[in-house]
């Protein structure tokens, strides 16, 4: 069996909404291990965007956030914490490439700045 491309890279994914999601799912797409980067007390925004499988509206309904989330794994951390942000670091550091798509500061304000 052929490797893709990325078979290797890790990608700390800490994007949301539409574009950020859609580019790392990309690198996922051709290989790379993307670790999708959530806080439950504010999920990515696409969670809640339509169409819903079945019509019912849920967190792991959309099937516009499995588009854009496919290939990808995931974990929900709390960076208001110690714990959360000790987390985040631990990914980080095992990671080829941090991806975000935050105003500027908001990495910073959260500890994680480069």
């Amino acid at each position: 069996m052929n490797r893709l491309p990325l078979h290797g890279v890790r990608i700390a994914d800490f994007t949301w909404i539409g574009a950020g999601s859609f580019t790392t799912k990309l690198l996922a797409d051709h290989g790379a291990d993307v670790i999708k980067i959530e806080s439950r007390g504010r999920m990515d925004s696409l969670r809640s965007s339509r169409p819903y499988k079945d019509g019912i509206s849920g967190i792991n309904r959309s099937g516009y956030f499995a588009d854009r989330n496919s290939s990808k794994r995931s974990i929900a951390l709390n960076l208001k914490t110690d714990a959360g942000k000790e987390l985040a670091r631990r990914l980080i550091a095992t990671s080829d490439v941090v991806a975000n798509n935050f105003t500027p500061g908001t990495m910073e304000k959260f500890g994680l700045g480069y």
